[in-house]
C-alpha cells in the first residue's frame, strides 16, 4: 500500500527540516543543555522510571518531582521518584533526551517521549514513531554513532 511509504517518508521529510532548524540554532547558542526540556521538564514531565518498571510512558506528577543535574524530573509515584535517586544516570535517558537518531546523524532534536525504546537497560527517545522505526532498523550502528557524537554536539 503506498500510503505507509507516504508516511515514512513524510516523518523523515520532517526530521529533516528539525534537523536544519537544529544547525541554525547551533549558530546562535554556545551549547546545548545537557539534557532536551519542555517547559523545564525531563522528558517532557514523563516519569523515567516507568519506562523500565512500567514498560509504557507514563506522564509524571508535579508532587512527585525532583531536581537532578540542573533539571526537573518528574514521577508517577513517590516510589519511581525515590527509585531514580538511588541510581538517576541509569534511568536518566541516553544522549541527553534528545532524539537517538538526530545524535547518531550529528544533531540535536527533540526526543519524543512516546518514541521511546528500552535496550539492553538504557532508555532511548526518537523524534518521531517514523524515525524510531528506521531507528530500530540498526539500533547498535545509530548508537555507536551517536555516542561518538554526543560530547561535540552538545558541545556546540
Amino acid at each position: 500500500m503506498l500510503v505507509k511509504p507516504l508516511l515514512q517518508n513524510s516523518a523523515l521529510v520532517l526530521l529533516s527540516f528539525a534537523l536544519s532548524l537544529g544547525v541554525a540554532s547551533n549558530a546562535l547558542s554556545k551549547s546545548k543543555p545537557a539534557y532536551y526540556t519542555a517547559n523545564g521538564l525531563a522528558l517532557e514531565g514523563y516519569d523515567a522510571v516507568a519506562y523500565f518498571k512500567d514498560k509504557r510512558a507514563v506522564i509524571g506528577n508535579d508532587e512527585y518531582s525532583t531536581r537532578w543535574d540542573g533539571v526537573e524530573w518528574r514521577f508517577a509515584t513517590a516510589d519511581n521518584r525515590d527509585q531514580f535517586l538511588s541510581k538517576p544516570s541509569f534511568y536518566a535517558p541516553q544522549f541527553g533526551g534528545y532524539c537517538a537518531y538526530g545524535i547518531s546523524r550529528g544533531y540535536a532534536v527533540r526526543g519524543a517521549p512516546k518514541q521511546w525504546t528500552v535496550y539492553r537497560n538504557k532508555l532511548y527517545l526518537n523524534y518521531s514513531a517514523g524515525v524510531r522505526t528506521q531507528w530500530l532498523q540498526a539500533k547498535d550502528n545509530y548508537i555507536e554513532l551517536a555516542r561518538r557524537n554526543v560530547s561535540s554536539i552538545l558541545a556546540n
